[in-house]
């Protein structure tokens, strides 16, 4: 890099990316809350009813940051997720949704914070379309580079061709290919599509040391990746490896949902997913039980009260099962037989006239009411 700054360079990409990501997250922040203005200007013909929307202004800041860090933990921020349409109105369908039911429930926790619930509707309707709007502008208003990643793309066939080109067109995920590495057989010489071939497979060690590369994309077939990865391993080397699928590799769904254009990749090494994601998967789903008990809470006491008194017994059947692991837990359900009717049969698989079911349970069984505690 004759006459070039690498380390000024590698600092100005750095401060121009901090530099737009706040401006994302800056503006994130600003249309969520837009969003529930707007919703309340709607709802009330226009006007900002102090009752309802003081309480909001005094959780203004925490309702934004738990929104922020949710559309964080969904791959909101994630550079080469959002490069992609689709996976922008997924991202923020999840967020948005999630977000609101937090917000739910703290109006059950505090008191004195309430929102009216065609505002909580309104606003989910505004938050999706604000944000899936903006950052689907967003794509054509980010910078050509925000980064400076090495590529090193494994092989020079049609495939390594095509993905070399779908990186030149998506410049805003910020990789740049140093060079092209060809298997033995292959004939490409210099230059490959305009990038440097830089060695064969066997050196991929070498030359990802020395220039410094990021990130390993590999394309020649399934058969020799072992060996690619067994030479990566050697040197332990900390870099992001993928590779591009092959057609079974699709068809038995071992593919994720990102890639690079129209390139599907899969990474090499699966790591489990973060913490943090995990623990918002629970959340999210005592979040949806609690607001489906709550929704409705009036239909479980009817049906439990109909078990109860129009036959003997308790009102759940209960059942040990076996999940993950090995582990026993007890699976609840509204009881639609006797009672003491499977002790008496033994457990045999109920038929469509079994007189062993109740009137109450024939018609749970009919909508499948009887699974609902589950």
């Amino acid at each position: 890099m004759s006459g070039a700054d690498p380390v000024g360079l590698e600092r100005g990409m750095s401060l121009r990316k901090w530099t737009w990501v706040t401006l994302v997250v800056t503006v994130d922040a600003l249309l969520l809350n837009a969003g529930i203005v707007i919703s309340f200007l709607l709802r009330y013909g226009g006007k900002l009813p102090s009752f309802n929307f003081d309480p909001y202004l005094r959780m203004a800041a925490w309702i934004t940051l738990i929104q922020l860090f949710l559309i964080y933990a969904f791959g909101g921020y994630d550079r080469q997720r959002m490069a992609d349409y689709w996976n922008i109105v997924g991202t923020f369908l999840q967020a948005v949704t999630f977000g609101l039911l937090v917000v739910i429930a703290l109006t059950f926790v505090l008191r004195s914070f309430s929102f009216p619930r065609l505002v909580f509707v309104i606003t989910w309707f505004m938050q999706t379309a604000l944000l899936i709007a903006w950052r689907s502008m967003e794509l054509k208003l980010a910078p050509p580079r925000l980064g400076d990643v090495p590529v090193l793309i494994v092989g020079t066939g049609e495939t390594a061709r095509h993905l070399i080109r779908e990186i030149e067109k998506q410049r805003r995920l910020g990789y740049r290919v140093v060079g092209v590495v060809k298997r033995d057989g292959e004939e490409a010489e210099g230059a490959f599509e305009g990038v440097e071939v830089i060695g064969r497979v066997e050196e991929i060690p070498d030359i990802v040391a020395s220039r410094e590369v990021g990130y390993v994309i590999i394309t020649i077939p399934v058969r020799e990746r072992q060996l690619i990865e067994d030479l990566i391993k050697v040197r332990k080397a900390r870099i992001r490896v993928d590779v591009v699928p092959e057609l079974y590799e699709i068809m038995v769904g071992r593919i994720d949902e990102l890639g690079i254009g129209d390139v599907p990749l899969v990474s090499l090494v699966k790591h489990p997913p973060p913490g943090y994601r995990r623990t918002i998967k629970v959340l999210t789903d005592i979040a949806l039980s609690l607001l489906l008990l709550a929704a409705f809470l009036p239909l479980w006491l009817l049906i439990a009260l109909a078990v109860k008194l129009t036959s003997h017994g308790p009102v759940f059947y209960r059942q040990v099962r076996v999940g993950r692991g090995g582990r026993e837990y007890t699976m609840l359900k509204f009881r639609t037989m006797c009672a003491g009717a499977e002790e008496e049969s033994g457990p045999i698989l109920s038929e469509r006239d079994d007189e062993r079911v109740t009137a109450v349970g024939r018609f749970l069984r009919r909508y499948r009411l009887d699974e609902a505690p589950q």
